[in-house]
């Protein structure tokens, strides 16, 4: 029992430490790795010790895959060690199923001196056998979110590929120095050996460097991707703005225009920016002008009109006794911004800020993110304000500012609506999009998702751009969701593993055949039987 626990401790370190320095070479993000020797360790040790043996290859793996887990920044969690039993599962029962098709097909294993023998040898406790472990780890790694659906495909691929040329390139490097009792075995290592480490070596470097390039290929297209949407976004937002300033441009030049007037101009601007949600006509309305004011829009035919504001619960009622209001006076569409109409935007905290903000500067100013009054999909959006002043004053100063502040012209917008025509034109697949307003000194608030859910943001694909936007600081981050690489992947990667494979699949083939076929020749050879000389039992080679 003691021996048998050595053995098993044993075998469970040397499958975790070669484990954990063959995944160094693993290509972010995944698992990816182009030669697993413990697969070929663990096959040759079942092999010789015996099936028993078994416990020491899912302990090993277990030991990886938690220690990969506890180096993540998710940490290792119960989740993350259930995964690592189910993947030590996997390789167990691959390493159990290669030796026993191994035992019944090839059970001349131990000489490999045949083209036969070889070739079962590789094909069953190889490309065969590795199946299993491929179909249970990735299974696991799916099962928990951890590999996307769209990964599926190359994951399990590159874990079936890397397990088989572990098998292929390990397993019988170690069977020929646990053969060492045979006479022709030293000498046959040392042919073997060498050209099967630079074979390893061959695929280590091939495999990083197309995976690196790939990887970059992707990063690079992502980048372009993002820059292209940046763009896109801005040019619309700037349009945006000078339609507000239009507006603007049209009342200072008529301030008494009729509702009818104001709505022929916003409609002709709103067939040319049609993501626009509404464009409104804001009148400073001292108390003493709220009655006359609210008479004037009643002839206009909304008879229900009043200035209103939000109580505590949230309902829309008659706005309170102050000293001047910034009502809602013309809105266009009128249909879909019913509610709007009355609005006192000055009853509101937010909006009365960005009043503020917008007369004292003068200039165009975004509210921060809100909800609007006519919102009913549970989006955000936001206000732009462009201050009206009268057209004979002198409004260089501050005071001079807010005494000639007549209203304001304001344009309503959903970002939802601008995102999807700024954007439209390119493939968003595989991208996760928030836009933050991240004014300084104010709290960062979120503006849009293009989801409900996050996406843990990893350096090469995410990107963070900044926009000044009318008196704002918006932030658009793209983030890549885990499936991307796998969207875009060229074809590369797939023929690189194939043709990894077949390389050193035909090239192990060859080494064992020729040596093997030199060994059978020198056995014939009477100097080299008689060269043997009282070897116990005669026996040229161990068969058992």
């Amino acid at each position: 029992m003691g021996a048998w626990i050595l053995w098993v401790a044993s075998l469970a370190a040397a499958y975790a430490v070669t484990g954990w320095l063959s995944t160094r070479l693993a290509i972010s993000p995944g698992y990816a790795t182009a030669i697993f020797p413990p697969a070929g360790i663990a096959l040759v040790a079942l092999l010789t010790g015996g099936i028993r043996l078994w416990p020491g290859v899912w302990l090993g793996s277990f030991l990886l895959n938690t220690g990969i887990a506890f180096a993540s920044p998710a940490g290792l969690t119960a989740g993350s060690a259930t995964v690592a039993a189910c993947i030590g599962l996997g390789a167990a029962i691959q390493t159990i199923a290669g030796t026993t098709l191994v035992r019944r097909l090839s059970p001349n294993y131990r000489i490999l001196d045949d083209v036969s023998t070889i070739l079962r040898f590789l094909g069953v406790g190889g490309p065969l056998a590795c199946v299993l472990s491929p179909l249970i780890g990735v299974g696991s790694l799916w099962m928990f979110g951890i590999v996307s659906t769209e990964n599926l495909p190359f994951s399990l691929c590159t874990w079936w590929a890397g397990d088989t040329i572990g098998v292929i390139i390990v397993a019988p490097l170690l069977m020929s120095i646990l053969s060492h009792r045979a006479a022709f075995w030293p000498r046959r290592f040392l042919s073997i050996a060498l050209p099967s480490v630079v074979a390893m070596a061959i695929v280590i470097v091939l495999f990083y460097k197309v995976s690196a390039w790939e990887q970059e290929r992707v990063v690079f297209q992502f980048r372009e991707t993002a820059a292209m949407m940046i763009n896109g976004l801005q040019g619309h937002l700037k349009n945006y703005r000078q339609a507000v300033s239009a507006v603007r441009s049209f009342v200072a030049h008529e301030p008494q225009v009729s509702r009818q007037k104001f709505g022929v101009f916003a409609r002709n601007l709103l067939m040319q920016y049609p993501c626009i949600q509404a464009i409104e006509w804001i009148p400073r309305v001292p108390f003493e002008e709220r009655v006359s004011r609210e008479t004037e829009a009643r002839q206009d035919g909304l008879t229900a009109y009043c200035f209103t504001e939000f109580d505590k619960e949230g309902r829309l009622v008659s706005a309170g006794r102050r000293a001047e209001y910034f009502p809602v006076f013309y809105v266009e569409p009128y249909k879909g911004n019913e509610l709007a109409l009355g609005f006192d935007l000055a009853s509101d905290p937010v909006r009365r800020q960005a009043l503020k903000t917008a007369r004292d500067s003068g200039g165009v100013t975004a509210t921060v993110p809100i909800t609007l009054v006519q919102e009913q999909a549970g989006q955000r959006g936001f206000i732009v304000f462009d201050p009206v002043y009268g057209v004979a004053a002198n409004n260089d100063s501050l005071k001079a500012r807010r005494r000639a502040l007549i209203g304001f012209a304001l344009g309503v917008f959903r970002m939802g609506a601008i995102v999807n025509t700024a954007i439209n034109a390119f493939s968003t697949a595989g991208i996760f999009i928030e836009i933050w307003d991240v004014t300084p000194g104010e709290k960062h608030s979120a503006l849009y998702r293009s989801s409900a859910d996050t996406v843990n943001q990893s350096g090469d694909f995410t990107s963070v751009t900044r926009l000044d936007v009318a008196n704002r600081t918006w932030e658009i981050r793209f983030t890549a969701r885990p499936g991307y690489i796998a969207m875009y992947r060229s074809m590369l990667a797939w023929l690189v593993l194939v043709g990894c494979l077949l390389f050193v699949g035909f090239l192990q083939i060859y080494l064992f055949a020729m040596t093997g076929h030199a060994g059978v020749a020198g056995r014939r050879n009477p100097e080299f039987v008689a060269g043997l000389g009282d070897r116990p039992g005669g026996r040229l080679y161990d068969e058992t």
